[in-house]
């Protein structure tokens, strides 16, 4: 991982916050969701559009600095 960049772990009360909180018109669409990994999937995405950063799954191991994928973090 990249020194300066910031590990977070969301929650699945953390991806229910975010929706209700920052997409309400969506809370209908991710509740009708049959599956915990189909909502969770869906606020990866929003997570993505709304801060910016790199996505990486839990059992990914770095084994070195990303630096070449700095650019792919700017949001805006």
């Amino acid at each position: 991982m990249h020194p300066h960049w910031e590990y977070r772990l969301w929650t699945d009360a953390d991806n229910d916050a975010l929706v209700r909180d920052e997409f309400p018109f969506l809370l209908g669409l991710v509740r009708s969701l049959p599956k915990s990994i189909h909502r969770a999937d869906f606020a990866r995405i929003l997570y993505l559009w709304g801060f910016g950063g790199l996505y990486v799954d839990l059992d990914v191991e770095a084994l070195s600095v990303l630096v070449k994928c700095q650019q792919c973090t700017d949001h805006g």
